[in-house]
């Protein structure tokens, strides 16, 4: 099911859960979409569109995702520590699952201003 989203919403809902949209952009091989997690503390896992593993940034030319969530081990954590771990995969695993969900070559262009 692709859900109705605007390129502005997309931006918003990433920056809630702890990620920074750079762009995307429309090209003639797809759309290219870059989104990173805004802090490097901390434990917001990363997000890939594995579609084209030499190029992970590439979306097929019909805007098809296939979004997963990067997953590490931290080594020994307190209890405390650990639920930032589960709360940073949880907002990974949504943010995939938001992506999934649209088609970014339907969404108008966004390059992040620095």
């Amino acid at each position: 099911m692709t859900k109705k989203m605007t390129t502005q919403e997309l931006v918003k809902k990433a920056e809630e859960l702890g990620y920074t949209v750079t762009h995307l952009v429309h090209r003639d091989y797809g759309t290219s979409f870059g989104i990173v997690p805004t802090s490097r503390e901390g434990y917001t896992a990363e997000v890939f569109d594995y579609t084209d593993f030499a190029i992970w940034e590439q979306i097929g030319p019909k805007g098809a995702n296939h979004w997963k969530v990067q997953t590490t081990s931290y080594g020994s954590l307190n209890p405390t520590e650990i639920d930032k771990v589960i709360k940073g995969l949880q907002n990974g695993q949504q943010m995939a699952k938001i992506l999934n969900g649209i088609n970014l070559a339907n969404l108008e262009e966004y390059r992040l201003q620095e």
